[in-house]
């Protein structure tokens, strides 16, 4: 019986037991034997988010949660190889898990060709920090918050970091950006070649300039957009590798390595050979990987843990202090109930050209000096994420609202849109200026209008273009009528206490957030006779939707 240091501290230790109790099968038990002994006890694995890399010690288990922005071709690796020792006895060492092979003690010798070395695949996902959360939802996840033990039901909510968390955080975000490819990036390291004998050691410079300077610079400009302790490469192995998806949040756990061989330089000779450009995959020291022993997918973005089943008295009284919360952020009573909705609003059907359970709101009749980023200040304490668009021509134009596959460094290129389904999207129309859109921005707010129309985006692979289902509430502050449209608009022109939220304190935040989050994750359907219940209701109103007149505040 294994104990949580023992899977904590030498997981690899933990991992060639179970590959010498089931040498025989394919599968090794592996995660089994790690949920057995984690259980109950989750919350002592350490979180990459939450300490310096310098403070991780390599080749132990560790916690990532974060979106899957992007992924590779499988790439295939040896499970196990055998070893033999200086009597000519062999024994096999599991090799899973891991990049680089152990250390071979003295007298001992890998034996590469051996028919008994497993041959298997991984998946690399490339997976940065939640893009959009809210600081009190990224503290309570770095405190050990959230359902990182896979408990549902009654409501906890974690609550402040420690110092050292404190800390970190404030170191990193004093490090920023991480400059584009430092002069000590020369990676030497020995590696093995398919004939057991060892690769010449690779200087990083020489082999980018083999690739142009067209690899060399668009690889840079990558690197220079990673932050250090916001992205892990995480490899999915074939025993654990399906249910994931692009944009979905998850939370990883596994052995994570800092000293890996880039790909890019190190097997930069195997790309060429096929005629393929290498994948860019940035240092292990900036971006760690992860070698996953078992995920789960992350079902809503508030860190709030219920442990019992939900009290329907209780959601009741919840939803009217939400509803007040509400009507003190916008000063009327039916705007209020219009942004309660928005901030629940979720995606329960797709039909040929409709899309049922959304809801984009647009707030109308602001001036330009409203105070937009006080307003948007006040609606952070209610969601955990938030994606705000400021727009302006300069913006519209030269920023990325799509992802975009680039062939060159073989990666999927961020985009400002790219965000996990239940994120709020704030879209700023009263910092538009004068100018001209080019044809980058105009495609721009064509995207924009096709996620508040639809729930999707069409990602950009160069050569075509493929559609990627979103979830994500619209909020539009403007003047006028939106430019991009809206499922509703409420005239908010004449209210002196839109923004203000006066009277709310942290107790009835707290509990916004326990309506907030089982109402925006609960599923339901709009079929047979509610339809027709809804037509009764709104008078035939939900298949022609009343909106106020061009120009009307």
């Amino acid at each position: 019986m294994y104990t949580a240091n023992d899977v904590i501290e030498r997981p690899l230790d933990v991992v060639q037991q179970c590959m010498e109790a089931h040498a025989d099968k394919a599968n090794w038990n592996v995660s089994e034997v790690f949920e057995r002994a984690l259980d109950g006890q989750m919350d002592k694995i350490p979180s990459l988010l939450s300490q310096r890399f310098e403070d991780v010690k390599e080749n132990t288990l560790v916690h990532f949660r974060g979106m899957v922005q992007d992924s590779s071709d499988p790439e295939y690796y040896q499970k196990c190889v055998m070893r033999r020792g200086p009597d000519g006895s062999t024994s096999k060492v599991a090799t899973k898990y891991v990049d680089a092979l152990p250390a071979c003690p003295e007298g001992f010798s890998f034996e590469f060709q051996s028919g008994n070395n497993d041959i298997d695949q991984r998946i690399p996902l490339y997976v940065v920090a939640v893009p959009g959360q809210a600081e009190w939802a990224a503290d309570a996840v770095r405190s050990g918050g959230g359902d990182r033990d896979g408990q549902k039901g009654g409501v906890r909510e974690e609550g402040e970091e420690g110092d050292a968390v404190r800390n970190s955080k404030r170191e990193r975000s004093e490090e920023g950006a991480v400059p584009a490819l430092a002069p000590s990036s020369t990676a030497h390291c020995d590696e093995v070649d398919g004939q057991g004998g060892k690769k010449a050691r690779v200087d990083e410079a020489k082999v980018a300039s083999r690739h142009g300077e067209v690899y060399d610079s668009k690889r840079a400009e990558a690197l220079a957009q990673i932050q250090k302790g916001k992205a892990c490469i995480v490899k999915i192995y074939s025993d654990s590798e399906s249910g994931w998806k692009l944009n979905g949040v998850c939370d990883f756990f596994g052995v994570v390595s800092f000293d890996v061989v880039d790909p890019s330089t190190s097997d930069a000779h195997v790309e060429e050979d096929v005629g393929l450009a290498p994948r860019m995959e940035p240092p292990a020291s900036i971006v760690p990987r992860l070698h996953c022993i078992a995920w789960k997918e992350v079902n809503t973005l508030y860190p709030i843990r219920y442990t019992t089943p939900i009290d329907q008295s209780h959601l009741a009284v919840a939803r009217e202090n939400a509803l007040s919360c509400m009507k003190a952020i916008t000063g009327d009573s039916l705007a209020a109930e219009y942004l309660l909705m928005c901030l629940i609003s979720r995606v329960t059907e797709r039909l040929a050209s409709l899309t049922l359970g959304k809801l984009a709101l647009n707030f109308s009749g602001l001036h330009r000096n409203f105070n937009h980023a006080g307003f948007i200040s006040l609606l952070s304490h209610f969601v955990p994420n938030m994606k705000v668009i400021n727009l302006s021509v300069k913006y519209l134009n030269e920023s990325a609202f799509v992802p975009k596959k680039d062939y060159d460094i073989q990666r999927l290129l961020h985009g400002e849109l790219q965000l996990p389904a239940g994120t709020v999207i704030v879209v700023n129309e009263l910092t538009m200026d004068e100018g001209v859109l080019q044809e980058s921005g105009i495609r721009n707010l064509g995207h924009l209008k096709k996620l508040m129309q639809s729930q999707s985006l069409d990602y950009d692979f160069q050569y075509y273009s493929a559609p990627f289902e979103t979830d994500c509430p619209v909020i539009i502050l403007s003047e006028g009528q939106s430019m991009i449209g809206s499922d509703a608009r409420v005239a908010v022109g004449g209210n002196s206490n839109f923004g203000c939220a006066e009277g709310v304190s942290e107790e009835m935040v707290q509990g916004a957030r326990h309506y907030l989050c089982p109402a925006g994750g609960s599923r339901h359907g709009t079929r047979g006779g509610v339809y027709r219940a809804a037509e009764a209701v709104g008078g035939g109103c939900y298949r022609a939707p009343v909106a106020l007149p061009d120009g009307a505040c």
